[in-house]
């Protein structure tokens, strides 16, 4: 049987850039097992309503966000899809 090791998850998510209803964020990406990173899955929603879930891809380690609502607080979530 053949198994590869689990890559590591991106590190040190942060605000880059806040605008009146957008929001840049960064990313690490991860650095051990020599994975390369072929996309960003970036789940992000209202704090106040967890379950309405929303997701876009990047293949860089950023993203702006545009067209949020004013005054309301968002979470943002990265994994990643790696080949070996």
């Amino acid at each position: 049987m053949f198994s590869l090791p689990v890559p590591t998850k991106v590190s040190r998510l942060r605000v880059k850039r806040i605008g009146r209803d957008s929001v840049t964020i960064l990313w690490e990406p991860p650095g051990e097992h020599r994975t390369e990173v072929t996309k960003y899955e970036i789940r992000y929603y209202m704090t106040s309503v967890p379950a309405n879930r929303t997701h876009t891809i990047s293949s860089a380690p950023n993203h702006t966000f545009q067209n949020l609502h004013l005054d309301v607080e968002y979470a943002f979530q990265v994994s990643h899809n790696a080949t070996m």
